[in-house]
């Protein structure tokens, strides 16, 4: 008699064909599981750095035009950071120093000025700006009133002598007169002639 072979499940082959196909579905979708998320972070990423370098360019264009305090009586202008875009001038007396001509101004801001009335321009809380014709001395004396120099001109110089008193008795307001004097840079890329 012949033997049947009466065998029911999957051989081995079988048993490693449907192994195979199932990790090959796994494989498959984890790889498009990866890129679809790639695509999700990459864009999230392109988004940061489209808004970044938005307000990169916005920072640069408030850098490229500053605020611009022009001040006729010395015949110059300043360019101003915003934390100054406020600051104002009164002329001072307009009296002779050791013989040469000699205009001043005395500076401030409307914010200091209506945190104390003692801070207001007339005071001169960050500082005076003056205006001496001649040449700037080679060594600054004494006699040198009229602070460090700003630019030198061909027949007068600019100068500028900070405050060294608090306009107020509030420690607030002493705070801010100091916060603004150091925020006041003067140089020859800030100051320009009208």
């Amino acid at each position: 008699m012949k033997k049947i072979n009466d065998e029911s499940g999957f051989s081995a082959v079988e048993l490693i064909l449907v192994i195979a196909v199932i990790a090959l579905l796994g494989v498959v979708g984890w790889l498009v599981y990866r890129d679809n998320h790639k695509t999700t972070v990459t864009t999230a990423t392109k988004n940061t750095t489209t808004a970044t370098s938005n307000a990169n360019k916005s920072k640069a264009k408030t850098a490229t035009t500053p605020n611009i305090l022009k001040i006729p009586e010395l015949g110059i202008e300043i360019s101003l950071p915003n934390s100054l875009k406020d600051l104002t001038y009164a002329v001072n007396n307009q009296t002779p120093v050791n013989g040469e001509a000699n205009i001043s101004v005395g500076l401030s801001t409307v914010s200091l000025a209506n945190l104390d009335p003692q801070c207001a321009t007339s005071q001169s809380p960050i500082g005076i700006l003056s205006k001496t014709s001649g040449q700037y001395p080679v060594s600054p004396t004494i006699d040198n009133t009229s602070g460090v120099l700003v630019e030198q001109y061909s027949t007068y110089y600019i100068a500028f002598a900070g405050s060294q008193a608090a306009c107020s008795a509030s420690t607030s307001t002493q705070n801010i007169q100091t916060s603004d004097k150091s925020e006041l840079i003067l140089n020859s890329s800030t100051v320009t002639l009208l």
